[in-house]
Parts: C-alpha cells; sequence; structure tokens
C-alpha cells in the first residue's frame, strides 16, 4: 500500500514539474489579435509598435529595442506582459484596423517582404544578446533545467530504497 502512495505522490510530483513550465493566459477568457501595429509622433521622436500573435505572444518595439511580450485582450483591456515581468493593463479598443491602446492610436502596419525581414533580424538579434541568462534557450535555463531533473530521479531513487528496506 506504501508503494502505491509514494508512486502516485511521486508521479504527481512529475506532472506537476511538467505542467509548470509553459505560461498561461493573463486572464481566464482573454482574446488574441493577429498582426502588427505601430505608433509614431515624430515631434516626440517616440516610435513604438507591437506585433501579436494569435497564441498569446508576440514583441513590443519601443525604437530599435525589442521586447519579447505576452499579452490578452479582456474586458475593455489589454494586458501587455514585458518578457516575465508583470502584466501592465491599458485601455482598449478596436476601431477597423486601428488600436486605441492606452489613449494612442496604433495603424495597422501590413505585411511586407522587407518589413518581415528587418522585423525577423531585429528578432534574431534581441534573442541573440538576450539580456535573461534564465530565459528558456539561454545556457544556464538548460543548465538548471538539467540539475532539476537529476534531483527528481535522485528523489524517486531514495523513495524506492527506503520503502524496499521497510518492507
Amino acid at each position: 500500500m506504501k508503494r502505491w502512495i509514494s508512486a502516485a505522490l511521486l508521479s504527481l510530483l512529475c506532472l506537476l514539474l511538467l505542467c509548470g513550465c509553459a505560461p498561461g493566459p493573463i486572464n481566464d477568457g482573454e482574446t488574441y489579435l493577429d498582426g502588427a501595429w505601430y505608433f509614431s509622433d515624430p515631434s516626440l521622436g517616440l516610435n513604438v509598435g507591437y506585433n501579436f500573435f494569435p497564441d498569446g505572444g508576440g514583441y513590443q518595439f519601443i525604437g530599435s529595442t525589442v521586447n519579447p511580450i505576452r499579452y490578452g485582450v479582456y474586458e475593455g483591456n489589454i494586458y501587455i506582459a514585458v518578457g516575465d515581468g508583470p502584466a501592465d493593463s491599458f485601455s482598449f479598443e478596436q476601431k477597423g484596423d486601428t488600436l486605441v491602446i492606452g489613449g494612442l492610436e496604433y495603424l495597422y502596419a501590413p505585411e511586407d517582404e522587407s518589413g518581415s525581414q528587418s522585423v525577423g533580424e531585429a528578432v534574431s538579434a534581441t534573442e541573440s544578446v538576450s539580456s535573461d541568462p534564465l530565459a528558456p534557450g539561454g545556457i544556464a535555463f538548460y543548465v538548471i533545467a538539467v540539475i532539476a531533473f537529476g534531483l527528481v530521479i535522485f528523489i524517486l531513487i531514495w523513495v524506492v530504497r527506503t520503502f524496499r528496506k521497510k518492507n
């Protein structure tokens, strides 16, 4: 009986470790966009853009800086989390091809070959110079994942040996 309980608890631990890796939606029931929008104000020298993906991911462009984001539209607001940070809430309205985010009108940027290529280059340059070594894809992330996996195996072996000695 003890073996079944320990096996069930260990299986639950492994399941929790596997399920805890992927971020979920910011709000239950949120919706997503698909496309790129930009805001530009030459008098302020402000150029901001968003590339939203239909899975809740995307990129934020501020000048030449590219940040990965998670986002979701929920109850008249858009929630945007830059990197692994907390989500900020902004008022949101969609007027045809224009998005109004926090009172600023973002114009739709139709896909063109040169724009897609430059966005791809900016994103790949940002990913190769990631400032967060613990981000997925960084070497530290994989080292920590291997250590965690090894720890789970060690605990599994220890639990099995402990219950074998008692029986």
